[in-house]
C-alpha cells in the first residue's frame, strides 16, 4: 500500500478490564462497538454486541473477578473472549450438541441458545490455576445464516435436502 506506514494499520486486538458489577455488560458493548468500527467489521456489530453482553453478564453472575474482555480480529470475523477466575464453565457444563431453548416461563437459560445461533463457533477454555475463557467467533455471513436456522429450523432442513 503506497504511503502506508506500519502505524497505519488498526490494532487487531484489545484487552479490557471490566468491573464485577451490573455495569460490566454495558461497558463491554461500548468497547465492542468501538472495536468493530476501528477494524472495519461493522457487519458483525449487532451479533457481536449481543454475544459480548451475554458472556460478560454470565461472568459477572457466575464467575469470579477479575473479569477481562478480549476482542480480536479472526479471519473474516471477530473473536471475543471473556476471562474470569472461576474454573468451571458455569451452571451448565454440557457444551456439546446443539443448544435448546428452556420453557417459556424459565427465568434464564437462553444465553447458550443465543450464542449458538449467532456465532460461527464457541467454547470454553479452562486455564489451569487461572480460571477460564469463554469465547465465540462471529463472522458476517455465518452469524446471519445461523440466526435464520434458529428462527426457522424446518427451513434449514428443507434446504439441505
Amino acid at each position: 500500500m503506497e504511503g502506508a506506514t506500519p502505524g497505519d494499520e488498526p490494532e487487531t486486538s484489545e484487552r479490557h478490564d471490566l468491573p464485577d458489577d451490573a455495569s460490566a455488560a454495558g461497558i463491554a458493548r461500548v468497547k465492542a462497538r468501538r472495536f468493530v468500527g476501528r477494524v472495519r467489521m461493522e457487519a458483525v456489530v449487532e451479533p457481536l454486541t449481543l454475544i459480548v453482553s451475554e458472556l460478560v453478564s454470565n461472568a459477572v453472575r457466575h464467575g469470579k473477578p477479575p473479569i477481562q474482555l478480549l476482542l480480536q480480529r479472526a479471519g473474516r470475523g471477530v473473536r471475543v473472549d471473556v476471562h474470569d477466575e472461576a474454573p468451571e464453565a458455569g451452571p451448565t457444563n454440557d457444551l456439546d450438541g446443539p443448544a435448546t431453548l428452556p420453557g417459556p416461563y424459565a427465568e434464564g437459560g437462553r444465553g447458550r441458545f443465543l450464542v449458538d445461533a449467532l456465532s460461527s463457533r464457541h467454547g470454553v477454555m479452562e486455564i489451569p490455576d487461572d480460571g477460564k475463557e469463554v469465547w465465540a467467533v462471529i463472522e458476517p455471513d455465518r452469524s446471519q445464516d445461523r440466526a435464520a436456522e434458529a428462527e426457522f429450523p424446518e427451513d434449514s432442513r428443507d434446504a439441505a435436502r
